[in-house]
């Protein structure tokens, strides 16, 4: 369905929420139309859900190039090791920095998949509610 008012006339849902997302945020909550509404809704939702998952997918990426480079940092060649002047005590509490980095990464990434989970719930929640009839 296309707009018939205004400065967008003649769009579909999806080229105004591409073109101005903030006009269509307004729009879908004031149309009158109730099916243009509901399209200009659902491509809301999944132009986020698209904002999301690739968000998601650029945090997923630097941790596990932080996850690389932490494990890149901390093997170092054989020809640099001189066990002799490696102290036991600074080694643990490296190893335990390491670790603790870690944790915090993976504890942000679960939060953000949390979050992208409930995200795509609400979006099938809007798309496909469960009560109406086609």
């Amino acid at each position: 369905m296309r707009i018939t008012i205004g400065n967008y006339k003649g769009l579909s849902a999806e080229e105004l929420v591409e073109q101005d997302p903030d006009y269509a945020e307004w729009f879908w909550r004031h149309a009158e139309q109730a099916e243009l509404r509901q399209e200009v809704r659902a491509a809301l939702a999944e132009s986020r859900l698209w904002r999301l998952s690739d968000q998601y997918d650029r945090l997923l990426a630097q941790v596990e190039g932080l996850k690389r480079q932490r494990a890149e940092e901390r093997m170092p060649s054989a020809e640099e090791i001189n066990f002799e002047k490696l102290r036991a005590d600074r080694l643990q509490g490296e190893l335990a920095e390491a670790y603790r980095m870690l944790a915090e990464k993976e504890d942000q990434l679960a939060a953000l998949k949390e979050v992208f989970k409930k995200l795509r719930a609400e979006y099938a929640r809007m798309v496909c509610p469960s009560g109406s009839s086609s």
